[in-house]
């Protein structure tokens, strides 16, 4: 096998495909990368345990070929070389030799043989503008439980519309909803809701950049989605086994209405809220306070360090006081930094609803904003 290709676009493909590569595993052929030249392109393939990622891009192919290289460290590899200088490979029987300028690399090769198959790339389901995709990611999958006690709730829940696709996530503490605008592919029928695992998910959309994400599904032998193909640009797919399972209905802990209703600054709140932390570390709560006109924010505990600040606020409805874990409630305000967040509250100790300020609803009816996060407060936390 012999290629050329612009060194720059070579490593941003190969860079794609090895971030889903582990540092530890079973199998030693998933360590590695795939390389697949033909008719003056590259196709680049890794695989995970519950993932697969591939790329392409033009190249001259002097020859034809498909070999199997250390994913990881071709990855460290072309991250290295000078921008100036094409790239050129070359494979014999043993080993891939990588030119760019002066510079020479000479990596052996791994059995192609032991590389595992991939199905067929799906047709996809429908498109979204790819920023908007990397923002409803963002704002949704951090609620996601963190660790595989519950695999569902490691997990993004999507449920398709005609025009929109909601997505769902929670710990069990706190939980977000956002809604995606999306366009369905033809007049098929709309994909069953499914379950993707949130660290993928979150991956996925840190690799969106302009144009539109596709978003397709393979089916399972009993035709439910096994797993999800997200493209970017034609040139890039990242494919994620899905998690199978009943999904909690986590939108019905949501309250039907609320006794207070704060509407604040939300970056100035969360500036407020990273000021107390330095008293409020670990799991120690931060207060606040909301009466006619501000919110009074207190951290730490008679004897020991305390801290206490104000932000302006509006409010409607009875005084009250509720307590937060303070990295969750920076998470909560974090969505609508820029403007001002809405917050529902009943008492202490219920569900608190963040919602954007110039948004109607709020409370669940209809028309409910595209971004909302429901978030348990510290019970009896003072």
């Amino acid at each position: 096998m012999k290629l050329t290709a612009d060194s720059g676009e070579l490593a941003a493909a190969v860079k794609f495909a090895a971030r889903i590569l582990e540092a530890r595993i079973m199998i030693p052929a998933w360590a590695g990368l795939k390389i697949t030249a033909a008719d003056g392109a590259v196709a680049l393939a890794a695989t995970a345990p519950e993932s697969t990622a591939r790329a392409a891009l033009a190249a001259g192919t002097g020859e034809p070929g498909e070999i199997l290289v250390p994913g990881r460290m071709l990855a460290d590899i072309t991250a290295r070389l000078p921008r100036r200088h094409p790239a050129d490979l070359a494979a014999d029987e043993h080993a891939l030799t990588i030119t760019c300028g002066n510079l020479r690399y000479r990596v052996p090769l791994m059995p192609v043989a032991d590389y595992p198959a991939h199905a067929p790339l799906p047709e996809p389901a429908g498109h979204a503008d790819a920023a908007e995709f990397t923002a409803a990611v963002t704002r949704t999958a951090g609620a996601a439980a963190r660790d595989d006690t519950l695999p569902m709730l490691s997990a993004v829940h999507l449920e398709f519309t005609p025009d929109t696709i909601a997505l769902t996530a929670t710990d069990r503490y706190r939980a977000a909803f956002t809604r995606l605008p999306w366009t369905p592919a033809g007049d098929g029928p709309l994909p069953p809701p499914v379950l993707v695992p949130a660290r993928d998910l979150a991956g996925a959309a840190r690799d969106a950049s302009g144009g539109q994400v596709s978003v397709g599904f393979t089916p399972g032998e009993d035709g439910i989605p096994a797993a999800v193909a997200l493209g970017y640009g034609g040139d890039r797919t990242l494919t994620v086994v899905l998690t199978q399972g009943e999904y909690v209905n986590i939108a019905a802990k949501i309250p039907a209405d609320f006794t207070t209703a704060a509407v604040v600054d939300a970056d100035e709140t969360a500036e407020a809220v990273k000021r107390l932390t330095v008293v409020a570390s670990g799991d120690f709560p931060v207060h606040l306070a909301f009466s006619d006109g501000q919110a009074e924010l207190t951290a730490g505990s008679p004897g020991e360090a305390e801290a206490r600040d104000t932000v302006a606020c509006d409010v409607d409805g009875e005084p009250v006081s509720v307590a937060f874990h303070p990295a969750r409630l920076l998470d909560a305000l974090a969505p609508f930094s820029g403007g001002r967040a809405r917050i529902g509250m009943t008492g202490d100790s219920k569900p608190v609803l963040f919602t954007p300020a110039g948004d109607a609803g709020g409370q669940g009816e209809d028309p409910v904003p595209a971004c909302r996060h429901l978030l348990a407060p510290i019970r009896n936390a003072g």
